[in-house]
């Protein structure tokens, strides 16, 4: 058995993160998997299905297997939005809530047979987003914010393979393909905002409205690794080892400082 497990502190109460954990109104506001922000259905009861939709579509759907309320909640696990995921064998995922004073610690664990399928990795691409949605909904009263940036392209696959190699971000689903007009990568940790680049038949024309401003350790040696993937220096701006403007390889614009 392969397990994954990822773990936050939110200053709340078990009750409150346990509703959240549990009811459809909560969840929709932070549970973004894959294919959206999804709504929870579940009378709780152990041997009840487990269901995710997105509209009214279900995306992910398993059975109710144990219930210690308000601390533990274990339910099976199973993909459903596309082929690859449902064929995967089904997994497990367990929420347990430790409360600590005013704080609650929330452990996601999940488990399963196959360590490198379609499932295990988008439990591995989406549970950390998860969990940050969720404390700062819980801790401000309010969603996150701004859930991803889009770039227009011509060629989201490459872009989005540039941008995933700067950030390290990883890509959200299967791997993408040059057929692909819309392509999503995630921060690992769950700490950034997604980066999102769709197909737009118009070519960039102009200076950048919006751009990045990248702040790494040691500028020298990023700024060599970015140009080596496919950035190029901008004309007609300051540039030196420690600070530059680059292009990436559409040529938008985005700063790598020290």
């Amino acid at each position: 058995m392969v397990t994954q497990t990822y773990t936050t502190y939110i200053h709340t109460t078990p009750a409150r993160l346990w509703d959240a954990l549990t009811t459809p109104e909560q969840t929709v506001r932070y549970f973004d998997f894959m294919e959206g922000f999804m709504a929870v259905e579940s009378t709780w009861v152990p041997g009840s299905p487990v269901t995710y939709r997105v509209d009214e579509t279900p995306q992910i759907e398993g059975r109710v297997l144990e219930v210690e309320r308000p601390t533990l909640l274990i339910t099976s696990f199973a993909l459903l939005y596309y082929p690859e995921a449902v064929r995967d064998a089904q997994s497990r995922m367990a929420w347990g809530i430790t409360p600590l004073g005013e704080v609650c610690k929330l452990t996601a664990t999940w488990s399963g047979q196959q360590a490198e399928g379609p499932t295990a990795r988008d439990v591995a691409i989406c549970t950390p987003s998860i969990l940050a949605n969720l404390k700062v909904l819980l801790e401000t009263g309010r969603p996150r914010l701004i859930k991803e940036f889009v770039f227009d392209c011509t060629d989201p696959a490459m872009l989005s393979a540039f941008w995933a190699a700067t950030t390290g971000y990883v890509v959200q689903g299967p791997e993408p393909t040059p057929e692909e007009d819309f392509i999503a990568i995630a921060d690992p940790l769950g700490v950034g905002p997604e980066l999102a680049f769709q197909r737009v038949p118009e070519t960039k024309i102009a200076k950048n409205r919006v751009h990045f401003d990248l702040r790494v350790d040691d500028p020298t040696a990023e700024i060599e690794r970015l140009l080596a993937l496919g950035a190029r220096r901008a004309p007609g701006f300051p540039q030196s080892k420690t600070s530059a403007v680059l292009l990436d390889p559409e040529g938008n614009e985005f700063c790598v400082v020290g």
